[in-house]
């Protein structure tokens, strides 16, 4: 738990006006993207316009606070047919040109679009692929359908490094709770 506050209070001071994707900065104000929402603790922007998009993309949406600005981005493509040859290609396309500015894979997995999976689940997943740059921002490519007989499309999400570390804090935070409870429920049967 210190370990990861203290990776919390690292992190803040290095993704302040640091340089996220589309050509936003980490920690901005989300106020000029459009509406903002706010939901719980966070606030979200749903847009079809930044400074730097690519065209596959069908709208975005940023997530942050008012304190910390922005935190994570998301993008989703256009829809594409399950089967075709331009859904992978668009796949590979953002997965190879993360790689090129410096992303490390971290972890990728293969389609589950055609699988048994896929025949009983109301959502099916394609590929996935995970990325990390030296600055601990992430990054997360897949493709996803709402199932097998429907179009699909690529969401890519991106985390700064701020926002890992909340999620970190919180994880966390639900595990010492839950490791409370369960001392309390075996003093319950004492």
């Amino acid at each position: 738990m210190i370990r990861k506050i203290a990776l919390f209070i690292l992190a803040i001071p290095f993704t302040v006006n640091a340089s996220a994707p589309f050509g936003l900065t980490w920690g901005a104000p989300l106020q000029g993207y459009g509406e903002i929402v706010e939901n719980a603790s966070e606030q979200v922007v749903t847009t079809h316009t930044l400074p730097k998009g690519p065209s596959i993309a069908r709208y975005y949406e940023l997530y942050g606070t008012q304190a910390a600005g922005l935190l994570k981005i998301m993008m989703q493509s256009g829809y594409y047919s399950q089967h075709s040859s331009q859904f992978d290609d668009d796949f590979n396309f953002i997965k190879a040109s993360l790689i090129n500015i410096g992303y490390h894979t971290t972890e990728s997995k293969s389609s589950e679009l055609s699988s048994y999976k896929c025949v009983f689940q109301g959502h099916c997943i394609g590929k996935r692929w995970y990325g990390r740059l030296d600055d601990n921002t992430s990054a997360f490519v897949v493709q996803q359908a709402p199932n097998r007989n429907l179009q699909g499309s690529i969401q890519v999400i991106f985390k700064s490094p701020e926002q890992i570390a909340l999620e970190l804090a919180r994880a966390d935070a639900l595990a010492e709770r839950a490791e409370s409870q369960r001392a309390n429920d075996e003093l319950a049967f004492d």
